[in-house]
C-alpha cells in the first residue's frame, strides 16, 4: 500500500522493501505508455498491482549473495503468480560502455525494473511470450538483445532512474554474469 509507514513494521524486509516502494511512489515513477497488441497500453507497473487492476505479485527476500540476488519470475508459466525475489542492499554498477556513462542504480530501481517484467507479462502476455521465444528459440542459446529487457528499459527504468537522480543504463548486461553487483547502505542508496 503505497505511503505506508514503515516506522512500526518489526521485520527488516519488509520495512526495507516498503521503503524502497514508499520512495518509488513518492517520486512519481514506474508510469508506462506501452505499444500493445491493442494500441497504446497506459499504466503503472507499481500502482496497477496494488489497485486490484492485476493480481498481486509476491515480493520476497532474495539472497544476500551478488551471485543470487534479485530477481523476477514474471515469466509465462508464473503470470497466475508473480513472484520478485528481492534483495533491499544489492544495488548494481553500469559501465562504461559505448554511449553509456558509468553509475549506479539503486535496489529501489532494481524492484521497479522486477516490476515493470511482472507488468509486461500480466498487460500483454501474447507480446511479451512472442518476444520472448523469438529471444530463446527452443533448444538454442539466446540470440541477440532480449526484447523485453529493451522494453524495460526503454519504457519504464530510464525515465524512472532519470527522475531519480540515477544512473541510465542504455543497454542491459547481466549483472550476475558480468558480477556488477555491490552492497549499498540502504534500499534507496546507489552507492
Amino acid at each position: 500500500m503505497p505511503g505506508k509507514s514503515v516506522q512500526k513494521i518489526s521485520d527488516p524486509f519488509v520495512r526495507e522493501t516498503f521503503k524502497a516502494l514508499n520512495s518509488l511512489y513518492d517520486n512519481s515513477v514506474g508510469g508506462i505508455n506501452y505499444p500493445g497488441d491493442n494500441g497504446l497500453r497506459k499504466g503503472n507497473v507499481l500502482t496497477d498491482f496494488v489497485d486490484g487492476q492485476f493480481s498481486d505479485i509476491l515480493v520476497t527476500i532474495g539472497s544476500s549473495d551478488p551471485e543470487t540476488g534479485t530477481r523476477s519470475f514474471g515469466d509465462p508459466s508464473l503470470v497466475d503468480n508473480p513472484h520478485i525475489e528481492f534483495d533491499t542492499r544489492l544495488g548494481i554498477i553500469i559501465p562504461n560502455y559505448k554511449k553509456q556513462s558509468k553509475g549506479a542504480l539503486s535496489p529501489r530501481s532494481l524492484l521497479l525494473h522486477e516490476f515493470a517484467h511482472v507488468w509486461l507479462w500480466t498487460a500483454e502476455p501474447n507480446k511479451t511470450a512472442r518476444a520472448h521465444k523469438a529471444y530463446f528459440p527452443e533448444g538454442l542459446k539466446p540470440f541477440g538483445n532480449d526484447p523485453e529487457e529493451e522494453d524495460v528499459l526503454k519504457f519504464v527504468e530510464r525515465p524512472s532512474t532519470s527522475r531519480l537522480g540515477e544512473g541510465i543504463r542504455l543497454y542491459y548486461q547481466d549483472g550476475f554474469k558480468d558480477n556488477l553487483f555491490f552492497r549499498t547502505s540502504g534500499p534507496t542508496k546507489n552507492k
